[in-house]
């Protein structure tokens, strides 16, 4: 169940506005099983555009900047790859003798990326906010007993959540709060000893928070199911509450009116649902994956990785496809329509 989270997923569909903005994803269609690259193109699936080499097949490591006009990606050589939705102007952060996560996040205005630093061979970490120009870090933490994992700056750039376990027990895992300048850590949420937190995204107004728990059932089980928690006063709530099914991979609509997520049991299939949990609905129903959703910045279309399919010119090999899905009609479009190569990891831009 684990590795359904690193399946996560790419492109798409039949829109041929440019203010229905573009796509980002990974592939390798331009010599299959010879390394992945960072790509944009078109929702319609045309002008697509290499921007370079990525180290991580997985939507988390592939954000587009608050305004639409860059993109950031993971690079192989595990620096922060930045460059213009164009291809054009690609450089690179890092931090001098440190490993970066290769999760990471935009700060509202543009200017920063806030990544997990740990030092080599250690489980000491923690977060900075680098500058994406001149590449000067800023240390947000400083808290050698918790190892940092993930990090979420806030819509309004008033907060950055983290997610961070204790060195010592190694066992509990929480999500704390920081201000911008690292000052005023406080504990959001804990989850108790051998589960697990991820996914951390925030409500597109900032108030709230949704999280994947993976929960211990016993030594040969876990599940997972999403949560939503109030950044004000900490209510918690289940979002899901589905015993025999695991849901992952949330992704709040543009307005914050829904969530989009996978259901994996056995297989994936991707479910909107109302932001308090109501009013569920299967989306895509018969195409095998829905990992990696991403919302179109009109929130009436979502684009995702669509599990394995042959392709015309593509030989007798199944490849990953990708997918977009039209909210109101149900309509499905595969985008790939021929050739080889896998394809995943969808990110559509905001704007």
């Amino acid at each position: 169940m684990l590795l359904a989270l690193f399946l996560l997923a790419f492109l798409g569909l039949g829109c041929n506005s440019a203010s229905e903005g573009k796509i980002a994803f990974v592939s390798d269609f331009e010599q299959p099983g010879q390394g992945y690259f960072a790509y944009v193109m078109d929702p319609d699936g045309s002008k697509q555009i290499k921007l370079g080499e990525i180290g991580y097949a997985n939507p988390e490591c592939l954000k587009w900047s608050p305004d639409g006009q860059r993109i950031a990606f993971y690079g192989m050589d595990g620096k922060i790859c930045i460059a213009n939705a164009d291809g054009k102007n690609l450089s690179k952060v890092g931090l001098t003798g440190q490993h970066l996560s290769p999760l990471f996040s935009w700060s509202p205005d543009g200017a920063e990326i806030a990544v997990v630093g740990r030092v080599p061979s250690s489980f000491e970490s923690d977060i900075y906010a680098i500058n994406v120009e001149s590449g000067e870090a800023r240390k947000l933490t400083d808290s050698a007993d918790i190892s940092k994992s993930d990090v979420a700056w806030s819509p309004d750039g008033r907060q950055i959540a983290l997610v961070g376990f204790d060195r010592v027990s190694r066992d509990y895992r929480h999500i704390y709060l920081i201000d911008p300048d690292g000052s005023n850590q406080r504990l959001l949420v804990t989850v108790p000893i051998g589960d697990l937190l991820q996914q951390i995204r925030w409500s597109p107004d900032g108030k709230k928070l949704l999280y994947v728990h993976w929960i211990t059932v016993d030594d040969m089980d876990v599940k997972s199911e999403i949560y939503l928690v109030d950044v004000e006063d900490g209510t918690i709530i289940n979002l899901t509450n589905t015993p025999d099914i695991d849901e992952i991979d949330p992704a709040w609509s543009p307005d914050g009116q829904r969530i989009a997520f996978t259901t994996y049991s056995p297989f994936c299939q991707m479910r909107i649902m109302d932001a308090a949990g109501s009013n569920v609905v299967k989306l895509a129903d018969g195409v095998i994956g829905g990992l990696g959703s991403s919302w179109s910045p009109d929130g009436k279309k979502i684009v995702f990785y669509g599990g394995s399919v042959q392709r015309p010119g593509g030989g007798e090999k199944e490849w990953g496809s990708l997918f977009i899905v039209d909210i109101d009609s149900g309509e499905v479009v595969d985008l790939i329509a021929t050739g080889p190569g896998d394809y995943y990891s969808p990110v559509w831009s905001p704007r």
